[in-house]
């Protein structure tokens, strides 16, 4: 397991539902490590218009509408889970992003 071995691991996906999110704190609490959750907020416009360029570019898979819909609407918000919040319209500036990772640093020792 990448944490036993002292690995930083980042689970890149929506989270939707909380317990999602539980299970991943769980399994750093067990490993003894710290849990970081980043919540990235975007408008469903940006969204949109990422995942559209996406389809034209294929840079990564395709997110179905169907998909997308299913997740926003069963999405529970962490506010009640001290996430660390990123704006999703600073991840594409290179001084924004190198600020974003400091924060998770930072946010990995408290």
């Amino acid at each position: 397991m990448l944490l036993a071995a002292g690995r930083h691991v980042v689970v890149d996906d929506t989270g939707s539902p909380r317990f999602i999110r539980d299970e991943w704190r769980a399994t750093a609490s067990a490993a003894g490590v710290p849990f970081v959750l980043v919540w990235v907020q975007i408008s469903p416009e940006l969204q949109r218009e990422r995942v559209l360029a996406n389809r034209l570019g294929q840079v990564r898979p395709d997110v179905t509408d169907a998909v997308l819909q299913e997740h926003g609407a069963s999405f529970e918000p962490p506010v009640k889970e001290a996430p660390l919040v990123i704006d999703a319209t600073s991840t594409s500036d290179s001084v924004a992003i190198a600020a974003i990772v400091e924060a998770i640093k930072a946010a990995a020792v408290r």
